[in-house]
């Protein structure tokens, strides 16, 4: 089932990053316009954010939202490679690969740790529930990393490979990133959760044998 609200999220986050990271907008307009732009993506609607990264920024009227829905669906099961070298084109414009395989990544890593984050709240408590969810962050990350370096072999089969591996390889390193950074996350917390889990083991010994004077 299509997740509306996740796609939405997805493209927008794509936007964000094409539009912090453009050499264009940061030469070429003030930092306050700069900002501007950035927050005009958050504003977005679910049809502009999904018109913009998937239809060239033309507005797609609601029959062409159905249509592009239904796509969608299919389009998330090609591969990686097929993305980033133009090969599939969702709508059947000219589009940026680039843009879509950012928001299409983005979009699976999040179907993997929603999930996995209600699971955590539903099973633990507050401190084991943080450790559990940057563990889900983690083993999305990998996963995606895992995923995108598998697909960089496959560029030399598809009509443009050259762009097909700078995009990938973009990706890879941007994904390589935030998987360091999740991991280092994760062991911040771990320790945090192990040093109460040992305090409170510590004071139940203490409380033990108190109980044991007294008897």
């Amino acid at each position: 089932m299509l997740d509306k609200k996740l796609l939405e999220q997805s493209c927008k986050h794509a936007l964000l990053d094409l539009a912090v990271d453009s050499n264009v907008l940061k030469e070429n307009v003030s930092f306050k316009q700069h900002v501007n732009i950035c927050k005009r993506i958050t504003k977005m609607t679910y049809e502009e954010s999904i018109s913009y990264v998937f239809n060239e920024g033309k507005i797609l009227n609601e029959l062409g939202i159905r249509d592009f829905e239904g796509k969608f669906k299919k389009f998330i099961k090609y591969s990686f490679s097929a993305i980033a070298g133009g090969t599939v084109l969702s709508l059947g414009v000219p589009t940026t690969p680039t843009i879509i395989l950012s928001a299409v990544l983005y979009y699976l890593f999040r179907k993997f740790t929603d999930p996995c984050w209600q699971a955590c709240v539903k099973k633990f408590s507050p401190g084991r529930k943080r450790l559990c969810v940057a563990e889900c962050q983690v083993n999305a990350a990998k996963n995606i990393v895992s995923d995108i370096r598998a697909e960089i072999s496959k560029c030399r089969m598809v009509p443009d490979p050259l762009k097909c591996e700078k995009s990938l390889r973009g990706q890879h390193i941007k994904w390589a990133k935030k998987l360091q950074k999740e991991i280092i996350k994760m062991r911040e917390v771990k320790a945090k959760y192990d040093e109460k889990e040992r305090q409170q083991k510590e004071k139940d010994r203490k409380k033990e044998l108190k109980l044991k004077r007294k008897n």
